[in-house]
């Protein structure tokens, strides 16, 4: 980001510092290219990492009938077990969250990311052999561990990779973290049909691919180097930083890079770090992290989450078949990933907040209309199932639209270096507790309520909608002290002085 008081530097300086002005690249002919260990850091975390977590959100939708039928004798498992074992994903999700820049502190992203593999495997064994043990218990445990596992990934790696990635490539290779997520959602549904591994006899087995994914990383990231800003700006380190970075840029010149991180380190290191506590303290920091949350709240409680755990049991209730409702899931996972992909273009063409109030607006109509959908096919309309599949097929894409991808990132918009780290360690885990929510709660109001099932949902997209609208700026191409002027052009009292809009937000009056 790029505060008013940046400009000022010095050529010299502003050669040196990043993500501030772009560096000369004649100084390194190989910055800004893709070279073999860089190409294969982001396969790993895109294969390794996101992919993985998408897998494990969708993995769990299209074997639900024949699960229920294996545990037909255990005492309430279709009504409380089955969506608790499914819920308590997020769960795991929401701690491997917190704990998880804490330990890409203490030993490296990338010892971070081979240490969590072994939750994955681990998780994995416990899943596919939950049928042979014949014990919900083992599932639930093999869920929570593969949970931990997707919520360490979702902020280290992420981390990992915008700090190996050199500045000109770091948004593109930025945008894999969404894309590896929707791509695993698909890869779930389509091993998941009936003719594949979705039956009574494979289920087990696509449980436990997410083992397999986890040995496979395992094995290819002592091939990827530990990030050098990592290795020299928290274990001052240089040496290793300097062998890493030239593996990386496939170049022995990248003594200019060096001297950007060393003094990108020294400028957050003079800065005082903001605690959790903080930033319930301090009014200045009161606005973004209310948006900051409830646009997490709004990415789980739009119901999505109902739609990718549920999707085969839901179009099996408006009267398609198993294998059509598998189909139809599949359906969902494959326009995630086109619309992830046309989200990430229109970002930066028609900003955050347009893109979040034509999703969250979208999602409120077809929501609308799939509840009219449904309550036809009570009374035998015809057309009423396909209207159905349509319209929840539509929701899905309003959703990748704006709200689906936006709030991963718009955090990193609204806080600095020195803050951001509290602000995802409070807005990380409320996306994961509305995960839990939603997976836990959607069944029982889909059989109390149906066919008004998205009605609760259709009320809460109303007020996040309002939200958006009254509340939430436009993020694009401004710095962050030029959002937070935005946010407090009312002059409401308390925060920092009017002084400090002229300084980097990590400056404390």
């Amino acid at each position: 980001m790029m505060d008013e008081s940046d400009i000022e530097l010095s050529t010299e300086q502003s050669q040196a510092v990043p993500m501030l002005v772009e560096p000369s690249n004649s100084s390194n002919g190989n910055k800004g290219k893709l070279t073999f260990h860089l190409v294969l850091g982001a396969i790993v975390c895109f294969a390794g990492s996101s992919l993985q977590f998408g897998y494990n959100l969708s993995v769990i939708n299209a074997p639900q009938s024949v699960i229920e039928k294996h545990f037909e004798n255990v005492k309430r498992f279709k009504e409380f077990l089955w969506p608790f074992a499914v819920a308590i994903f997020a769960v795991g999700g929401m701690g491997g969250a917190f704990i998880g820049p804490y330990i890409a502190k203490a030993i490296g992203r990338k010892r971070t990311l081979m240490l969590n593999n072994a939750l994955a495997i681990s998780g994995g064994i416990f899943l596919g052999v939950t049928k042979m043990a014949d014990s919900v218990t083992i599932l639930v445990i093999g869920r929570i561990l593969v949970g931990i596992n997707a919520g360490v990934n979702t902020v280290v790696a992420p981390m990992y990779l915008s700090e190996i990635a050199p500045i000109n490539l770091r948004g593109s290779l930025g945008t894999l973290n969404q894309f590896g997520i929707v791509s695993g959602l698909l890869l779930g549904n389509i091993l998941g049909l009936g003719e594949i591994l979705g039956n009574e006899n494979g289920w087990p087995y696509l449980f436990a691919i997410t083992g397999v994914i986890g040995v496979l990383q395992l094995c290819v990231l002592p091939l990827c180097p530990e990030s050098p800003r990592y290795l020299l700006a928290i274990k001052k380190d240089e040496a290793s930083a300097i062998i890493n970075l030239q593996k990386l840029r496939g170049s022995d010149d990248i003594q200019a890079e060096i001297q950007e991180i060393k003094m990108d380190a020294e400028k957050e290191a003079s800065q005082e770090t903001v605690s959790i506590l903080e930033l319930f303290k301090n009014s200045y920091y009161h606005k973004p992290l209310l948006i900051s949350v409830v646009l997490q709240l709004a990415q789980q409680l739009s119901g999505i989450g109902g739609i990718l755990y549920y999707s085969t049991e839901l179009f099996k209730e408006i009267g398609l078949s198993i294998p059509e409702s598998q189909k139809a899931s599949c359906g969902v996972g494959a326009l995630s990933v086109i619309m992830t992909l046309v989200c990430m273009v229109l970002v930066e063409k028609k900003g955050r907040r347009f893109l979040l109030l034509v999703g969250l607006g979208g999602m409120i109509v077809l929501y609308a209309v799939t509840t009219v959908a449904f309550k036809y096919v009570e009374d035998k309309k015809d057309w009423a199932p396909i209207l159905g599949v349509v319209c929840t097929l539509g929701a899905v894409v309003f959703f990748q639209t704006g709200p689906g991808a936006i709030p991963w990132f718009i955090v990193a918009e609204l806080f600095s270096q020195n803050s951001l780290s509290a602000a995802v360690s409070v807005a990380g885990p409320m996306n994961w507790l509305g995960n839990f929510v939603v997976g836990l709660l959607f069944p029982v109001i889909k059989d109390k309520i149906h066919p008004y099932t998205f009605i609760p949902f259709i009320v809460l997209l109303v007020i996040f909608f309002a939200f958006t609208y009254l509340v939430v700026p436009e993020t694009k191409g401004l710095s962050i002290a030029q959002i937070n002027r935005i946010l407090r052009k009312d002059g409401g009292a308390g925060g920092y002085p009017d002084e400090a809009d002229k300084q980097d937000e990590g400056v404390t009056p």
